[in-house]
């Protein structure tokens, strides 16, 4: 596990994973850019909050949703009965 501070001095704990060996992958050129082998960062703290946001956010949308439903819709057919 590794360790690196943010911006804002933040210290963060992340795994690296990385690939054994990408020399000769055809699809190098298209997954990275780096001379070496494919890394990708882990950060499990990082990924729950981020899971727990989207949660946060699709629960928001349906509720503006079926309240758009209710005020929107409900005008334009008044206005269109008249």
């Amino acid at each position: 596990m590794s360790k690196q501070k943010n911006q804002s001095g933040y210290e963060q704990s992340f795994k690296i994973y990385e690939c054994e060996d990408c020399t000769d992958c055809p699809l190098k050129a298209k997954c990275t850019k780096v001379k070496g082998n494919r890394q990708a960062q882990w950060n499990t703290i990082f990924e729950e909050m981020k899971a727990k946001a989207k949660a946060v956010l699709e629960c928001e949308e349906k509720a503006i949703y079926a309240r758009s439903k209710v005020e929107a819709e409900s005008a334009f057919g008044h206005i269109k009965g008249n």
